[in-house]
This record gives structure tokens, C-alpha cells and sequence, in this order.
């Protein structure tokens, strides 16, 4: 395995790990680590398991956690 290519798919394990205490803890921004991670990962797996719908809908997904968020405060 490159070394590359390793170090991509621990920041893509740490970027997701973040995300989802984000969803827990106030202060993280847990819906944009997870897109981000998401988009990180699709970049250097050539879009293979994740296509682009899938990103779509994941984006959309963080969109409305942002609107519901808000609304809820």
C-alpha cells in the first residue's frame, strides 16, 4: 500500500471520528468532518464505493442538519 494512500485513509478514520463526537459535543462541527470525510474518501477510492448521488445526498443531509440546528436554537 503507498504511503499515500495509507496516510488518506487515516485522516479519512480520523476526520470520521471527530464527525461523529461533532454530533455529540456542541463545539464540533460534526455534518461537515463527515462530508468532508466522505468526500476525502470517495477522492482516493476513484469514486468507486461512494458515487457522486450518494455524495449529493450526504450533502444534503448536512444541509438540513444545518437547518434544523438553527430552527432548534
Amino acid at each position: 500500500m503507498d504511503l499515500l494512500l495509507l496516510f488518506a485513509y487515516i485522516l479519512v478514520a480520523a476526520l470520521l471520528i471527530v464527525g461523529v463526537a461533532g454530533s455529540v459535543l456542541p463545539l464540533l462541527p460534526g455534518t461537515p468532518l463527515i462530508l468532508a470525510a466522505a468526500l476525502l474518501h470517495g477522492l482516493v477510492s476513484d469514486f468507486s464505493p461512494i458515487g457522486p448521488g450518494r455524495l449529493l445526498l450526504l450533502a444534503g443531509l448536512a444541509a438540513l442538519a444545518y437547518v434544523l440546528e438553527y430552527v432548534a436554537s
